[in-house]
């Protein structure tokens, strides 16, 4: 009988203190939607800006008089600065907050692809496409930072899939899109298509995006006291999302320390490699990048060569690597949720489910 006393007694002591417990985010499901939404589709850049490209490499060539080799080093540019702006803007996000980094990063692009509108000698076009890279080739970095911010572990694979619905369409449709603008306005209006949304981002941004970093507000339930780390609707008519307050009675910010103001160092991401099991699953994705960017980068001269196919149509023959990819996005969203679930369960873990408000 006392064990069983001294039981129950454990059992209501550890559901008070679950009560007790703030919630891990104070969005509520709608509210993580719509943050789910922004960021997917600021992650939609760096793959959109990468493959909208290819169709015009050839009128490229033409109008610059540039050689084959040329080109194609604007794409080798461009994946250094997409290597390394995740590992330097993502540090910095850790920092400062999600939100200034998003300011920063969509700023540069947008400004990056006025300048390659405008551009005409390869040069520019080299250093202008490294800039363009370095704006939006962290967005997967610093959304997979905002996910983890208002998303319990469990829960993040779910929502990552998503998000990243948007970052797997990019491959498919950029070409396609990129093959009719050039069609129809010349290779000038793909950069000019991708200022404007680049801008659009931007806006949405200043006006809607809420911080996330919870060494700022926590679980949401507090504002950053600096106006200029809250989005602009908020600074102008008190609304935000979430509705938050900046003395709540009951807020959870984690016990470690805020981390410090410091130098971006892309050096720091390295260290993950020196773990086996974290180096074998890079070196897969490192063969799958290589081998697929060989193909992308080629099909255009190719298929323009061998079949005279002109840029719409060589747009058209990307897609076929856009339905596979958004399926497995969702599928493996969802399949990561329930084998954390299932690994949690199989040593006495119970997952701290993610409340609706």
């Amino acid at each position: 009988m006392p064990d069983k006393e001294e039981a129950s007694h454990q059992a209501t002591s550890h559901d008070e203190a679950n009560a007790e417990e703030p919630p891990y985010s104070v969005l509520s499901a709608s509210e993580r939607r719509l943050l789910t939404f922004t960021i997917g589709f600021s992650m939609l850049f760096s793959p959109l800006s990468a493959n909208i490209y290819f169709p015009a490499l050839g009128a490229l060539q033409t109008d610059l008089q540039a050689s084959a080799q040329n080109i194609n080093l604007t794409i080798t540019a461009y994946l250094v600065l997409q290597a390394v702006a995740p590992a330097l803007l993502g540090d910095l996000a850790d920092t400062v907050g999600r939100q200034p980094v998003f300011l920063l990063m969509f700023a540069v692009y947008a400004a990056a692809n006025v300048g390659l509108a405008r551009q005409s000698d390869f040069v520019a076009l080299l250093l202008l496409r490294m800039l363009q890279s370095l704006g939006c080739s962290a967005t997967v970095a610093v959304s997979y930072g905002v996910v983890a911010d208002v998303a319990t572990a469990s829960e993040r694979g779910g929502m990552l899939g998503f998000a990243m619905i948007a970052t797997n369409l990019g491959p498919a449709l950029a070409p396609l899109i990129g093959g009719g603008l050039i069609a129809g306005l010349g290779w000038r209006s793909v950069f000019w298509f991708l200022a404007i949304c680049g801008v659009l981002v931007l806006s949405i941004t200043l006006l809607f995006l809420p911080e996330t970093a919870r060494h700022i507000v926590g679980n949401g339930q507090v504002l950053p006291r600096q106006r200029w780390r809250r989005p602009l609707v908020s600074v102008l008519t008190g609304w935000s999302i979430p509705n938050a307050a900046v003395e709540p009675q009951r807020v959870y910010i984690p016990q470690e320390a805020t981390p410090k103001t410091r130098f971006p160092n892309p050096l720091r991401s390295v260290r993950i490699l020196l773990d086996p099991e974290a180096a074998m699953v890079a070196s897969m994705s490192a063969v799958f990048y290589t081998i697929y960017y060989c193909i992308q980068s080629s099909m255009s001269a190719i298929f323009s060569e061998l079949y005279g196919y002109r840029e719409l149509i060589v747009g058209v023959c990307y897609l076929s690597i856009g339905w596979g990819v958004v399926a497995g996005g969702v599928s493996n969203g969802k399949l990561m949720d329930w084998n954390f679930r299932r690994v949690a369960r199989s040593v006495g873990s119970q997952p701290r489910p993610q409340e609706d408000h």
